[in-house]
């Protein structure tokens, strides 16, 4: 068997890997379910019409088609002595944490309060999740510029 002829530098430890996929594991977990239950957590659990709740999503998934590119406007002219990246996903950890929680809580408000609610909180949500997912994505690039080291499994 060969041995591997790229330079030791351009290879991530396993530390690196997990981290970096732990991160994608929990961003990729809260959008599944955003996306799979929040319409029936809204109309079925809040009681919410059917078509203020779709309202909701609605206008969250055209803040965020609006937010993206600024962001990644926002994240590639950042300049941090921790990189470029790094500071976003750091400052979106605890603020995600909240939103997650407060996407499937029912204030019992006054169903025009929850209206209100409930898409203030989803535009924080879609706000947040752009704030991490795109520094996010656009790290992998910077890690390595080894494309083999950058979509290796952990045991490689």
């Amino acid at each position: 068997m060969a041995s591997d002829p790229r330079p030791e530098a351009a290879r991530l430890s396993l530390r690196v890997k997990l981290g970096y996929g732990g991160a994608e594991g929990a961003g990729s977990l809260l959008w599944t379910v955003y996306y799979t239950f929040f319409l029936f957590f809204l109309t079925d659990v809040v009681k919410m019409r059917a078509g203020a709740a779709g309202f909701i999503v609605l206008v969250g998934s055209l803040w965020q088609a609006l937010f993206t590119p600024v962001m990644g406007i926002v994240s590639d002219a950042r300049r941090w002595k921790w990189g470029r990246r790094r500071p976003f996903l750091l400052a979106s950890a605890v603020p995600y944490a909240i939103v997650a929680w407060l996407l499937f809580t029912d204030l019992r408000l006054t169903p025009a309060w929850t209206f209100v609610y409930f898409l203030v909180v989803t535009l924080l949500y879609f706000s947040v999740y752009t704030l991490e997912d795109v520094p996010y994505t656009a790290l992998a690039a910077e890690m390595t510029q080894d494309y083999d080291e950058r979509s290796s499994r952990c045991g490689r």
